[in-house]
């Protein structure tokens, strides 16, 4: 049986195109992945399912990604979950609140395609693992 078949990953990102495209990638490499279209659902949806890793995007409505990140690391019950920042937001200021805030990583939609941004969240489990 493959590991990564019970690995759960929550992605929040308000680009139901983008998203739909991560969802068909992740599943098809053997995740669990669900999905939320804006920060308030995001954080229902990982308080639900508990997820392995979250995959947030910054810019959304309702809350940013910065906030959603804030929360999640407020709440004893996730401050220690793995989250890695997927954005077009390039923004040095972005990426080191993010990362002070304890992302795992910071990857810029433009620069990676879904196979690559599946196989770096594969690398960062596998380094949580370690």
């Amino acid at each position: 049986m493959c590991l990564m078949a019970k690995t759960k990953i929550i992605l929040i990102e308000d680009d139901a195109v983008l998203a739909d495209m991560y969802v068909q990638k992740f599943t098809r490499d053997g995740y669990d992945i669900s999905h939320a279209l804006d920060g308030d659902e995001g954080i229902r949806l990982v308080r639900q399912k508990r997820p392995d890793l979250v995959l947030l995007d910054i810019m959304m409505p309702k809350k940013s990604g910065i906030e959603v990140l804030e929360e999640l690391r407020h709440s004893e019950e996730t401050k220690d979950l793995t989250v890695v920042l997927l954005s077009n937001v390039g923004d040095q200021e972005y990426i080191d609140k993010g990362m002070a805030l304890g992302a795992a990583g910071y990857l810029l939609k433009s620069n990676y395609t879904p196979s690559e941004v599946v196989e770096k969240v594969a690398e960062i489990l596998v380094g949580k693992k370690a």
